[in-house]
């Protein structure tokens, strides 16, 4: 008996768990965010726009600018698909790519994901900055 009420007692916290992170996921579903990485001791910054089912991706400094489909699979998994160049020159993008971000945590003020893709082994983490 106390093993069935501890089991059923797991199964309503993972229940719990789940529910209130599919809720903070929501807030990071359309927003502005920035991203900033560290490549060779330069800090490459690159804004993103993410309205509906498109995402805007822009670091001006190296004059790019380009345009995803986004295609959200669970309440804190999305896909970005359709890859376009919109502004600048990026090499081999091709229609069929696909990005794979899952969301491991969401704060006030970023959140952290995890992507993958398609057209690369691996898997890599990244922290957004919630703009807007």
């Amino acid at each position: 008996m106390k093993k069935i009420i501890c089991i059923t007692g797991l199964f309503f916290c993972s229940l719990v768990a789940v529910a209130q992170e599919e809720k903070d996921c929501k807030k990071v579903n359309t927003s502005t965010f920035r991203s900033e990485l560290n490549v060779d001791g330069k800090n490459i910054v690159t804004m993103i726009y993410r309205k509906k089912d498109k995402q805007i991706e822009e670091n001006t400094p190296m004059g790019i600018k380009m345009e995803f489909n986004v295609r959200w699979t669970t309440p804190c998994s999305y896909e970005l698909s359709d890859p376009k160049v919109l502004k600048g020159e990026v090499p081999e993008v091709s229609p069929e790519q696909v990005l794979y971000v899952n969301i491991l945590s969401v704060s006030k003020e970023a959140y952290t994901a995890e992507v993958s893709s398609n057209f690369f082994e691996g898997k890599t983490i990244f922290d957004f900055m919630i703009v807007k």
